[in-house]
């Protein structure tokens, strides 16, 4: 019986171990992914700074133990960026899933290559006092059309009284349409605990490596919101703080 507990033991110190190893390098990746996107928000005119950890124009980011354990399982912000001019206040990312594949050639000219999928999620942070949490929840689901090049070719919002309101929206639907690909993701979500709403796009980035005959040659995937996507957000993020759903934002 002793030695069975010392072989659980044992294998929970490395599951933990290795877990905590990928969970720093995902952090890391995060934390690039944010600051690539800080000098992206600047080169489309915005003007955004990547804030200090611990400032106070960031979201409150407790010490206690949970909110160890929630940063260890890659739940919390890696960081902010202070975003002025703009129906949103702050930006961050944080990593949804990442998954990697190689795969290698044993015939006279030996080739390795290695892919790797990553999918982001990019918060946009309105600061900003609702009155109903449930009315600014909405998602955005789409149609899709093509069997070899997929394509969007109608959108429609579920959720509360700014789906509707989205809905109703001919031109920001067109330009989503035209903007989203069929992998990307739009919702609005309201976090309860910092008392903010999140306007949250997902992408998808790739990369992939290949050696060759002792040469290797990258190729990347790694997208950021487009301009055009951006404006998107800017308004979406302008509804959530018109009176209909505001109690405080002048």
């Amino acid at each position: 019986m002793v030695v069975v507990t010392v072989i659980l033991t044992g294998i929970l110190i490395i599951v933990v171990g290795a877990f905590a190893i990928v969970g720093r390098l995902l952090r890391s990746r995060e934390r690039a992914i944010l600051e690539d996107l800080e000098e992206h928000l600047t080169k489309q005119g915005i003007d955004a700074s990547l804030l200090p950890e611990d400032s106070p124009e960031g979201l409150h980011q407790d010490n206690s133990l949970l909110h160890k354990i929630a940063m260890f399982f890659l739940m919390g912000d890696i960081g902010y960026i202070r975003v002025r001019g703009m129906n949103y206040d702050l930006a961050t990312v944080r990593i949804a899933s990442y998954s990697m594949s190689e795969s290698s050639s044993g015939s006279f000219f030996s080739s390795q290559s290695r892919t790797e999928k990553t999918v982001v999620r990019y918060h946009h942070i309105v600061r900003t006092a609702v009155s109903d949490g449930q009315a600014v929840e909405a998602r955005l689901n789409k149609e899709t059309k093509g069997l070899f090049r997929r394509r969007i070719v109608d959108v429609a919002w579920r959720g509360g009284k700014l789906a509707a309101l989205l809905n109703s929206q001919a031109e920001l639907n067109a330009a989503i349409i035209r903007l989203l690909t069929p992998k990307d993701g739009l919702k609005v979500a309201y976090d309860r605990r910092n008392n903010v709403v999140r306007i949250i796009l997902t992408m998808h980035h790739g990369m992939r490596r290949i050696e060759f005959l002792g040469f290797s040659w990258s190729k990347a995937d790694e997208k950021l919101p487009l301009a055009g996507t951006l404006d998107i957000i800017n308004r979406i993020a302008g509804f959530v703080r018109s009176d209909e759903f505001n109690t405080d934002y002048p």
